[in-house]
């Protein structure tokens, strides 16, 4: 059995900044934010996909240990807009609607080491 589910989905767009600071030669300190435009419209929210609009704020840094090895870390923090949900019963038409209200976040770290030769 297929289940074909229209989202509604919309088109969206990301935009970002960052800047880096270099102490010393062989170090580099990173920030940056975001702002992510959810392709989700509201009105087509559901608890499977309770995306909405985002915004990142982003630290990071590396370091670089000999001539071919260097380390990086990062953080970043995404602050996901509160989103409501109504969506028809799955059973009934009788039945009242699904409603509730989403809130999330996320957090990402990071570490990667590279050698070049």
């Amino acid at each position: 059995v297929v289940n074909n589910v229209h989202e509604g989905w919309k088109d969206s767009w990301f935009l970002s900044a960052g800047a880096e600071y270099k102490p010393t030669p062989t170090s580099a300190i990173r920030i940056g934010a975001a702002y992510e435009k959810s392709p989700v419209p509201d009105s087509t929210r559901t608890p499977r996909i309770p995306d909405n609009d985002r915004i990142w704020l982003t630290l990071g840094g590396g370091i670089k240990l000999t001539e071919t090895i260097s380390v990086n870390a990062s953080y970043a923090h995404i602050f996901v807009k509160k989103g409501s949900i109504t969506q028809p019963h799955p059973l009934s038409t009788f039945l009242p609607p699904l409603t509730g209200s989403v809130k999330s976040s996320i957090d990402i770290a990071s570490i990667s080491a590279k050698i070049e030769f």
